[in-house]
């Protein structure tokens, strides 16, 4: 069965209800009537009650998650607090190269990158005493054509704060982008460049790349420290997530190998998206080559990461109880 971008995401959607109701049998009353996919209050959508702390920071954000978006099942501002919590973050030993440490936690961390009145919004703010981690965090997005282009206003010299960052960004956005030269005219004329992927929202990590450079040495909105990493947080889908996809036999006689081959075929479709994907973000991240160095000569260790959720959860030191509020995503 061949499944486009569109129909997996819808196909995801419904899966997750259906996780959801697996781990919490008769809780159907608790989504909204007219959006299958929405609770009807937020507070149902998270692990924990969100301190006046936290609410506070999702209060002052640009995106107004609390109005709405955090109710969606596969919200990624859920997902993103139900994983870091209100309190210290531990981050215990792991394989992937995340201190293990422990971290003090904000959302929504707000940086200036050109138009003061639209400042970028980084998911998950973590801090140690000498190393900041910075998450973007994405549930299902990444199954969406939403990726974002780069308006006229950032190709003025006169924006940015240095003509090292200028240059450097500039080759790593042009190096990403769709060649437009079959487009039409007035197309090219709305953005200075446009993305030409489909699964990671290149410029949108740009965007937060040049925050956190003038957060780190122009600004003051970030505290300097050694090292800094920006990484983008994936939900991923394992096989078990398509087990409906397979429809029962009207024979009735079972078939397990009919039914296997069926799930395979559809995980084999969802693998081809995640491996794109992947693909997506290794171009992006040797497009950064130049931007890592400007950091560098400024004694910053800085580097852009992709994890999935399950290897960022594997990461957290977690009560089993815990453990167990975020089987959902798992």
């Amino acid at each position: 069965m061949m499944l486009n971008k569109k129909k997996l995401y819808e196909k995801i959607k419904e899966e997750l209800k259906e996780r959801w109701l697996q781990l919490h049998p008769g809780t159907e009353a608790r989504f909204a009537p007219d959006a299958p996919y929405y609770f009807t209050k937020v507070e149902d959508n998270l692990a924990e009650s969100m301190s006046d702390r936290i609410r506070h920071c999702y209060e002052n954000a640009s995106g107004n998650e609390l109005a709405g978006k955090m109710c969606a099942l596969h919200s990624s501002s859920a997902m993103a607090f139900n994983m870091f919590g209100n309190g210290l973050v531990r981050i215990k030993p792991n394989p992937y190269a995340l201190k293990p440490a422990t971290y003090t936690v904000e959302y929504e961390k707000k940086l200036s990158v050109l138009n003061p009145v639209r400042p970028a919004n980084i998911d998950v703010y973590l801090a140690s005493d000498d190393e900041l981690m910075l998450f973007e965090m994405k549930m299902t997005e990444w199954l969406r054509d939403d990726t974002s282009g780069v308006s006229k206003t950032y190709g003025k010299r006169e924006k940015f704060p240095d003509a090292d960052i200028y240059a450097a960004w500039h080759n790593a956005a042009r190096a990403v982008a769709k060649d437009r030269e079959k487009e039409k005219e007035k197309e090219k004329e709305k953005e200075l460049y446009v993305s030409g992927n489909q699964h990671i929202d290149v410029y949108q990590a740009l965007k937060h790349i040049l925050g956190i450079y003038k957060g780190l040495f122009y600004t003051h909105e970030l505290p300097r420290m050694k090292k800094v990493t920006l990484i983008l947080g994936i939900w991923t889908a394992n096989s078990d997530i398509f087990a409906s996809s397979i429809k029962p036999s009207h024979s009735g006689i079972d078939n397990p190998e009919v039914e296997a081959d069926a799930l395979g075929e559809t995980y084999k479709e969802y693998q081809k998206f995640e491996q794109a994907m992947r693909s997506e973000f290794a171009l992006f991240h040797a497009a950064i080559a130049e931007i890592i160095c400007v950091f560098a000569r400024l004694g910053v260790h800085f580097d852009v990461r992709l994890l999935t959720v399950r290897e960022i959860v594997s990461c957290l030191e977690k009560s089993p109880e815990d453990m167990e509020k975020l089987q959902r995503y798992l």
